[in-house]
């Protein structure tokens, strides 16, 4: 009897950690993790709100954008800018902890997939700097 308790009490704390484990591997944070729906690329990267606007704003003005407008609040970023051609690009930065911000990326009126991707891999390529 006293063994069968054992056996349960290992089984339990094994099903926790291994519970544990699973919820880490899927969480859907870390440069890598984009996905695109609602017209926009929805993507999380691991630095600050800061460093990612600074990386943001620094990889349209590479791509050749003209930024027009840039809103910021505590925990919020907005810019807009505009591509040669005069497609409208909206960037919405958000803090959700202190080293994890996400930022939605809007390319046309009805969202440009491939533009999108490009303007995350330039703005991951400037955090990496």
């Amino acid at each position: 009897m006293r063994n069968t308790k054992k056996v349960l009490m290992v089984l339990m704390l094994l099903g926790f950690v291994l519970q544990g484990c699973a919820m880490m591997k899927s969480s859907p944070y870390g440069p890598d993790h984009a996905t695109y729906s609602d017209e926009k690329l929805h993507v999380t990267y691991n630095n600050t709100l800061f460093r990612t606007y600074e990386a943001s704003r620094s990889a349209l003005q590479d791509m050749g954008m003209n930024i027009t407008n840039v809103q910021k609040k505590p925990n919020e970023v907005r810019i807009d800018a505009t591509m040669k051609n005069g497609t409208d690009v909206h960037l919405i930065l958000h803090a959700e902890k202190p080293d994890l911000t996400a930022v939605d990326i809007k390319v046309g009126q009805y969202g440009l997939e491939p533009a999108s991707r490009e303007i995350s891999e330039k703005i991951e390529s400037h955090l990496k700097v």
